[in-house]
């Protein structure tokens, strides 16, 4: 922690990587995924959004973000559909700093890069979290993501992932069953 520093935050030059850290690709966008200021100045890394929530959709697209990730999306927020069948909550600041780093720098004159900046951009919505600290969903984002009901919000570190709730009881026992021959598989890339 920094002495007077904003609460939960810490210096982005952490190297020392553990647990299930020390498996991921270098590149990988895990805890240490660094942000950059408007001015493109190195910060300082946000709260880790990391746990499993259930919440409910409500009749007007409206999703409570857990408590203690409420002040961290305060200011504005990014929903976009993320790679997999789920959406992507995160600060506006994480959001550029994730197209500034791995979307921008591509070339315009690839298909592929223009592809992904179509689907990335087009998909994503900013906004604010109202006073009961409830995100709006877009409905296309809705049917995207096949919410409907009761979700489950994970969290992926920079990000929080945002899942119909059927769908994710399905991956995560995926996830189990296959998590040591990845970690294993991947043990190599980050060394």
């Amino acid at each position: 922690m920094q002495s007077g520093a904003k609460w939960g935050t810490f210096p982005i030059e952490l190297k020392h990587r553990t647990g299930v850290m020390r498996f991921l690709p270098l590149h990988h966008l895990g805890p240490f995924f660094s942000f950059f200021d408007r001015d493109g100045r190195k910060g300082t890394r946000q709260l880790a959004f990391r746990g499993q929530y259930k919440h409910s959709l409500d009749g007007k697209g409206r999703l409570t973000v857990p408590a203690k990730f409420r002040k961290e999306l305060a200011d504005r927020a990014v929903v976009v559909k993320g790679p997999d069948n789920c959406l992507w909550l995160m600060p506006e600041k994480a959001f550029s700093s994730l197209s500034d780093q791995y979307i921008s720098p591509h070339s315009p004159l690839s298909g592929n890069a223009r592809a992904i900046r179509r689907l990335f951009n087009s998909t994503a919505d900013e906004g604010e979290l109202d006073s009961a600290g409830r995100v709006k969903i877009p409905k296309n984002l809705i049917e995207k993501a096949s919410l409907d009901g009761p979700c489950t919000v994970v969290g992926a570190g920079e990000y929080l992932e945002i899942w119909n709730t059927d769908e994710w009881t399905k991956i995560e026992a995926e996830l189990d069953a296959s998590f040591a021959e990845i970690a294993e598989g991947m043990s190599g890339a980050a060394e």
